[in-house]
């Protein structure tokens, strides 16, 4: 569970791809009270807590039929994370991708 200091509460797996104030993607479970994530309209969102809950119901998976980065970058409780399109088909530790990653999203904050 990750709490951000404006109140925004998201729960996901610790294998769920979220998106750093720095343009990065990474996994829900390499996150620090230290960082930040985006919102939906580019603002900075600081992390004031983490918490890793045990979970035993369903867990849902949102897969844009696009193959687009920046089309697989989705809302949750306000905050940008990856669909399962990153989850399951993205190096995160390519840093070339890592690269293009924060392009894309430097270039839609222009726009």
């Amino acid at each position: 569970e990750i709490e951000t200091e404006t109140g925004k509460i998201l729960r996901i797996t610790y294998e769920h791809p979220v998106l750093t104030s720095k343009g990065v993607m990474i996994r829900a479970k390499e996150l620090t009270e230290n960082d930040s994530m985006l919102n939906f309209d580019g603002g900075v969102e600081k992390i004031i807590k983490l918490e890793r809950k045990k979970f035993y119901g369903k867990v849902y998976n949102v897969a844009p039929g696009s193959k687009s980065k920046i089309e697989n970058i989705i809302i949750a409780q306000g905050l940008l994370v990856g669909s399962a399109n990153f989850q399951f088909h993205v190096d995160f530790q390519d840093s070339y991708y890592r690269q293009i990653l924060r392009s894309l999203i430097e270039t839609q904050n222009v726009n």
